[in-house]
């Protein structure tokens, strides 16, 4: 065989007569492509029609709950559904836009509700009032409960679930116990009857009652000392305070030279804090609060606001007094262990969980509540402040006059 026999490309041919079979494959391929192609375009249709759907769905709900927080002032803890690309796969989390409604739920009347529930659809007033009267339930207010689940009907999507009977978990017998065995029988407690959530949440709101009033050193301050008394009389109106005297003597003998000194009056509350709007910034959350004894805030530059350090500190005191609402305690410099002499704040929500052993409590708000709740709850100056929830007020009010009753 010559090189350039040897060189040349070989090609295959099938011997002559015989038939080469073609890829079954290709065969398959294009006898039915264009099904194949009709089929994967109707399964694209019907997966984006039901994407669509659902995003209608939770546009819907989000729309309905987003209308009742925003009616009820509790849209910084509506946190509504994803309606992302990547949410569709998230199951979870599709019908629950109220995930961490009910824990929010604060302050607010049936009749109130009831009001602002009355545009909305019926599932998700009913749902709220659920919520509601969950809340009253553990507070313990019958009352309150009573007149929210009174009357509760369809749509109230588990009206019809009975509540699930509950078992006592029985200790186990000893094998070398002297006493006769009793059969699992005899053992086994009775099962209570199914309940309607009507009924579990009114008992529940007794027993709550019942256990606060036994214990109402747990929910409420203590009673301070009758005198002094001391007025403030804002921009917004007139708060009175009293001091614990006896529990923290130091603190309080020097919140009174600073008010018998003139040290308040005139200055803004220069600072105030709640829940954040941003759920990424909740870590730093420590109660709704209210900070007075600025000099700085008697001006209206408010850079100059929250930068005073008094020179001198109160030394620490153990008052034994937890952060209920509505009291009274001094701030403290992060780089000291003992108290600002002038700055202190005021309380709304409890903050015990944050501020207990690391503040001092000495009096507590006896009369005029009402102004520290506008105080708190007035508007940030920016929209950042808001998010992060904790900054300078945009409308800050003005302490007009200090007077102390001995």
């Amino acid at each position: 065989m010559s090189e350039q026999t040897t060189n040349a490309e070989v090609v295959e041919v099938a011997p002559h007569g015989q038939i080469t079979q073609p890829n079954p494959v290709e065969l398959f391929w294009e006898r039915y492509k264009k099904s194949i192609i009709a089929i994967g375009i109707l399964l694209l249709a019907v997966f984006a029609g039901l994407r669509l759907l659902d995003w209608l769905e939770r546009q819907k709900l989000n729309g309905i709950w987003g209308d009742f927080t925003s009616k009820v002032g509790w849209s910084s803890s509506f946190a509504p559904v994803g309606t992302g690309p990547y949410d569709f796969f998230r199951a979870e989390g599709i019908y629950k836009p109220y995930r961490e409604f009910g824990d929010e739920i604060r302050n607010e009347d049936a009749d109130a509700l009831t009001k602002a529930t009355g545009e909305l659809e019926p599932v998700a007033a009913s749902q709220a009032r659920v919520l509601l009267a969950s809340k009253r339930a553990f507070d313990g207010d019958v009352d309150a409960t009573s007149k929210l689940v009174t009357g509760l009907e369809k749509p109230w999507v588990n009206k019809e679930r009975a509540w699930p009977p509950v078992f006592i978990k029985l200790p186990e017998q000893e094998e070398d116990s002297d006493k006769p065995k009793k059969a699992l029988s005899e053992m086994k407690p009775d099962e209570p009857s199914a309940a309607s959530l009507d009924a579990i949440l009114k008992s529940r709101a007794k027993r709550a009652a019942a256990f606060r009033a036994k214990h109402t050193a747990l929910y409420e301050a203590p009673k301070p000392s009758d005198k002094p008394e001391i007025a403030f009389e804002t921009s917004v109106g007139v708060f009175k305070v009293r001091l614990y005297s006896k529990e923290a003597p130091g603190h309080a003998k020097q919140f009174l030279a600073n008010c018998e000194s003139g040290w308040y009056t005139k200055q803004r509350f220069h600072e105030i804090h709640r829940k954040p709007t941003d759920p990424a910034q909740s870590y730093q959350y420590q109660g709704d609060l209210a900070f007075l004894g600025d000099p700085g805030s008697k001006q209206d530059d408010r850079t100059k606001w929250g930068t005073f350090k008094s020179e001198k500190q109160t030394t620490r005191e153990r008052s034994g007094i937890s952060h209920f609402p509505f009291v009274l305690a001094a701030h403290r410099q992060d780089d000291k262990v003992d108290s600002d002499q002038r700055v202190v704040y005021f309380t709304l929500t409890d903050c015990a969980e944050r501020r207990d052993d690391n503040y001092v409590v000495f009096g507590v708000v006896v009369e005029g509540r009402e102004v520290i709740e506008k105080i708190v709850s007035g508007e940030f100056n920016s929209g950042t402040e808001e998010s992060a929830g904790t900054g300078k007020p945009a409308n800050p009010v003005q302490v007009v006059k200090v007077t102390v009753t001995k």
